[in-house]
């Protein structure tokens, strides 16, 4: 939404950190860098009860520098009406290097919404942990289209999803796969697969989200920082 709390339109690159956002309609929107692309860091902040998370789109418009694009970790995204992470084909440009990894998501629409999203395009979706979403991930496309060069979905740790639903591929909200058709194609599967299990907060109904000693999210997931 260009109603974000913080918007970045046409700028190459920097640091967003240390925030904590709220009642906006969206977190963080940063757009069409493709002029000047540079790498931007979104890291360590809370974004909480808003209709949009962080948004990423037209950031490059070549794959060819992977040290270009956004990479959003150590992020906590809580209580996100849409979705915690968003980007989508806009404009009539695709974005490229959009690295999402070692985030926690509670209680948001979807953990991930892209759409028309370029194969080899390096997008990663990495030792995330989600609790409590209605869906994993949104598309417009068909379920078949998404593939590990379309987005590397790994790692992650999965907790009380409402109905099991990890993608839905259309917009009537029909159309939906379970966790095991998920990894059937090829998502979330890589070794150390990633699982549905309980991460152990501390105690998030208080707004902890520190992992117990006990939590198997603790040293899984993948080497990615």
């Amino acid at each position: 939404s260009n109603a974000s709390a913080i918007l970045v339109d046409h700028s190459a690159g920097g640091v967003i950190e240390h925030n904590e956002i709220a009642n906006s309609d969206g977190v963080f929107f940063i757009k069409r860098n493709y002029n000047a692309p540079g790498r931007w860091i979104v890291r360590y902040n809370y974004g909480h009860d808003s209709w949009m998370g962080i948004r990423a789109d037209q950031l490059t418009r070549s794959a060819a520098n992977p040290a270009h694009g956004v990479d959003i970790y150590q992020n906590l995204l809580v209580n996100i009406q849409e979705s915690a992470f968003m980007t989508h084909h806009y404009e009539g440009s695709n974005s490229y290097y959009i690295r999402i990894v070692n985030n926690t998501v509670k209680n948001c629409g979807s953990a991930f919404h892209g759409s028309a999203l370029s194969a080899n395009a390096g997008h990663v979706f990495q030792n995330n942990i989600v609790v409590g979403c209605p869906l994993g991930f949104r598309s417009a496309g068909d379920a078949d289209a998404w593939t590990n060069s379309t987005l590397d979905v790994r790692h992650n740790m999965y907790r009380s999803m409402t109905g099991a639903a990890m993608f839905q591929y259309d917009t009537s909200g029909q159309n939906t796969l379970s966790f095991a058709a998920w990894q059937a194609l090829g998502h979330d599967s890589a070794s150390p697969a990633s699982r549905v299990a309980d991460p152990l907060f501390v105690n998030d109904t208080g707004g902890n989200y520190r992992l117990q000693a006990a939590s198997p999210a603790r040293n899984a997931g993948g080497d990615r920082l």
